[in-house]
């Protein structure tokens, strides 16, 4: 008797689009464990028991497909998020700039006799770079080797516990929250304990826009998230925005501002597109629609309006980082021909830096940072360098690389020093 036409259980599937996209801006790593290919090994083991005669039709033999849980498990991926890439390890997935990392493992039992079951289970765990498990959905199929042993009935135990897997991963609250953390618009994240004994603690709001609808940028999300993880590893509690509308860079002003009356240090960081306008400095959201010049006051944020809050905050130190110098995306609206962002004068206790000189224009880079970005994060690491130092060699490391295209610049009025890293007491 010949085997059954099996309908592929995850048929239905293919038109499904309640979930499709859900996580389009996350970038996930495929990390397979090690179950994943003795499970492999297990079924190949099965396709040469056929070769020896034990089950002797080409049905079976194709109902064996070892490739058939990760083809299918890749094809539910890709519907669900904005990239899917295979990794070997959690540090490649950290160095290739991915979002996380879900390690895959399946586990298979088959039966040899018609009647016997079969089952496949699989699971799915979210990781972050600490190993730290997020979330986990797990899903189980089953079946029965039909009668005639015509099959083995593995796809059909595969394809159930596929599709309840695909439910999983579009339904779990846990792996929802976990994911609105990485990509939320404002992220607050508390700081760990500074290295080194400072005055008060240390607060930051670190921005970077790229998904902007006419001219997108690169680098600036990659350039936050680093600049970000730098920051906390130096004490600081960061406020983190990624792709944010107008309201998003108000919401988070405010409640960096809240944090900085407590005292203490004040850091903010902003990648992404930035203007002049009549003297004024003005950061891009991603939602900004601006036609002409007078747009502009309205559908973005006024830099000043940033160093303002710092100033009135009255706390100790505060510090301004602006890798903002790219292009105007609006030049073709604009009347005047103005390049780059202005000059901002740093008041009492403070320092502006800027990732080009005023009125010129800074490169996004061709690299996973900014060409500005990938120094400061470089020194800002290193040990007994003063902030002014800080700006020394990265605005040296620049000039090297651009051959003078781009010289970084610092506006400056600080009064005491200050250390984002103090040099171990057997250095000083």
């Amino acid at each position: 008797m010949p085997p059954p036409q099996y309908q592929d259980p995850l048929a239905d599937l293919n038109t499904t689009q309640s979930v499709s996209g859900l996580y389009e801006e996350v970038r996930l790593g495929l990390l397979f464990s090690g179950n994943v290919q003795k499970s492999q090994d297990f079924i190949s083991k099965y396709r040469e028991a056929m070769k020896m005669g034990i089950f002797s039709n080409t049905g079976a033999m194709e109902d064996l497909d070892t490739a058939y849980v990760s083809n299918n498990l890749r094809k539910i991926l890709t519907r669900l998020f904005g990239e899917v890439v295979k990794v070997d390890s959690l540090e490649q997935a950290r160095s290739m700039g991915l979002d996380l990392v879900m390690v895959f493992d399946t586990q298979v039992s088959l039966g040899s006799m018609s009647g016997e079951q079969n089952s496949v289970n699989l699971k799915g765990s979210f990781v972050d770079w600490e190993r730290r498990v997020l979330a986990e959905v797990e899903a189980h199929g089953v079946s029965v080797v039909p009668y005639p042993a015509s099959s083995v009935g593995f796809k059909e135990a595969a394809g159930r516990a596929l599709a309840a897997l695909s439910n999983e991963l579009g339904t779990s609250r846990r792996l929802a929250t976990a994911i609105d953390e990485i990509n939320a618009p404002v992220a607050v994240v508390a700081g760990i304990p500074a290295p080194v004994a400072v005055k008060g603690e240390r607060y930051a709001l670190v921005i970077g826009n790229s998904a902007y609808r006419d001219a997108p940028l690169k680098n600036p999300v990659n350039d936050a998230k680093d600049v970000g993880k730098a920051l906390l590893r130096l004490g600081f509690n960061v406020i983190l925005v990624k792709n944010a509308r107008l309201r998003d860079m108000e919401n988070a002003m405010d409640r960096f501002y809240a944090s900085l009356q407590k005292g203490g240090v004040g850091l903010f960081y902003y990648a992404g597109h930035g203007m002049q306008v009549g003297g004024r400095n003005y950061l891009i959201p991603v939602d900004a629609t601006v036609r002409s010049e007078s747009d502009v006051r309205y559908e973005c944020l006024d830099a000043g309006r940033i160093l303002g809050k710092m100033e009135d905050a009255g706390n100790a130190l505060n510090i301004v980082i602006l890798d903002a110098c790219r292009n105007n995306p609006f030049a073709r609206s604009f009347r005047s021909g103005q390049r780059g962002l202005a000059r901002m004068d740093a008041p009492t206790g403070s320092i502006v830096a800027y990732s080009t000189a005023p009125g010129s224009v800074a490169a996004d880079g061709s690299g996973r940072n900014g060409v500005y970005t990938k120094y400061l994060l470089q020194y800002l690491m290193q040990p007994g360098l003063d902030i002014s130092d800080v700006f020394f060699y990265t605005r040296k490391g620049v000039v090297q690389e651009t051959g003078g295209g781009q010289v970084p610049w610092e506006s400056s009025s600080l009064v005491d020093r200050f250390y984002f890293l103090e040099a171990p007491s057997y250095q000083r």
